[in-house]
């Protein structure tokens, strides 16, 4: 159906926790590349520069100190850094996949309760359109005296329960709608 789909965009687009768990997975490849790094040496360049003079005469002077630091991994310390940092970024992107997923069956299934709810209240409407007319007919049967008003009582009766029926069906499209608005990060309205 192109409007759950519709409704599927939006609410990707449009829900709080998908940008936080893309952010977590972001900063967890971050780690892993960091972690990845500790195997190449690392090099420090501390330039200075400068006038050295005795008395009259002055020099200017560089200074290139160049660092080169190579630690190897005897203990492991980096590769268990980096299947830390790997384990961490695969659960994060399950996460995210996880949310994605929970977030696009939410909306789909709201989707199709709303559509499902709304056809049962049709349908009450006409029961109601129906009931009444019934009503009516057994109303004038009575005043003919072809019935009587235990027959009157028990239509009244039943347009009363499809009416509270009509009721609890709308109470729950309400609940639906306002939690496919909560999906969807914005208010539906009738």
């Amino acid at each position: 159906n192109a409007h759950a789909q519709g409704l599927i965009e939006k609410a990707r687009h449009n829900n709080a926790d998908l940008p936080k768990s893309h952010r977590a997975v972001q900063q967890m490849e971050a780690s892993l590349k960091a972690a990845k790094l500790g195997y190449l040496p690392s090099v420090g360049l501390n330039p200075n520069a400068g006038y050295v003079g005795i008395n009259s005469s002055t020099d200017f002077q560089y200074d290139l100190p160049v660092a080169l630091d190579w630690q190897l991994d005897i203990f492991g310390r980096n590769t268990t850094a980096k299947r830390k940092a790997n384990a961490l970024t695969e659960e994060y992107k399950d996460l995210e996949q996880a949310t994605k997923a929970e977030l696009i069956a939410s909306v789909a299934k709201a989707y199709y309760s709303l559509a499902m709810i709304d056809n049962q209240i049709k349908i009450a409407d006409t029961t109601i359109r129906i009931r009444e007319k019934a009503l009516e007919t057994q109303q004038a049967l009575m005043d003919a005296g072809l019935s009587n008003s235990a027959a009157v009582s028990q239509f009244a009766a039943e347009l009363c329960a499809v009416k509270v029926q009509q009721g609890e069906l709308q109470r729950q499209f309400n609940e639906v709608r306002n939690s496919l608005s909560v999906l969807l990060n914005e208010n539906l309205s009738d």
